[in-house]
């Protein structure tokens, strides 16, 4: 080791540490153990978030990807255990066309809320064109029992592949009976 980096060792060593009241020690060991989120350590507030997605969903609406990403991983990072931001970030990359990517978001995303409809149908879709069709018509068959309703354009979608997938089934057992 060097003089100077001697020196500086011993001045990090021996300057005086920053004073940390009680309550923020508290928080500290809350977010050392993963029981708050970087967002509640900071104060980041549900409506601080809110009014960040809100921005971003413009700058998604109209074509400004990249700003909407790069408010969505904010997002994300802030508070790992919201599953919002990911669906967000999924549907980013979907559109992005980076297929992988959109799929490990909407994983962690139904890691967080796995009855989410609209993420499964949009994980289902990905993984139905991406030829794991087993795994895909599940997706896809959740959502729709989720939203019986069919309240959501994702939903709707996954009915009709599914009915696609049957017809197609039904018309590859035809061909192959000889009828």
């Amino acid at each position: 080791m060097s003089h100077t980096q001697r020196n500086s060792f011993h001045e990090m060593t021996t300057q005086p540490r920053p004073v940390v009241n009680e309550q923020d020690r508290a928080l500290l060991r809350r977010f050392v153990r993963g029981e708050i989120t970087f967002a509640e350590l900071e104060g980041m507030t549900a409506e601080d978030a809110l009014a960040l997605a809100e921005t971003g969903h413009g700058f998604f609406k109209s074509g400004r990807i990249e700003e909407a990403r790069t408010i969505f991983e904010g997002l994300a990072a802030v508070n790992h255990l919201d599953p919002y931001p990911r669906q967000v970030l999924g549907a980013i990359c979907e559109r992005e066309q980076e297929t992988e990517q959109a799929l490990r978001h909407y994983d962690v995303c139904l890691s967080l809320h796995r009855d989410n409809p609209w993420v499964l149908a949009r994980r289902g879709e990905i993984r139905v064109r991406s030829g794991e069709l087993h795994a895909g018509v599940e997706d896809l068959a959740r959502a729709c029992e989720l939203d019986p309703k069919v309240s959501l354009m994702t939903t709707a979608r996954a009915q009709l592949i599914l009915s696609s997938l049957v017809d197609a089934a039904a018309d590859g057992a035809d061909e192959s009976s000889g009828a």
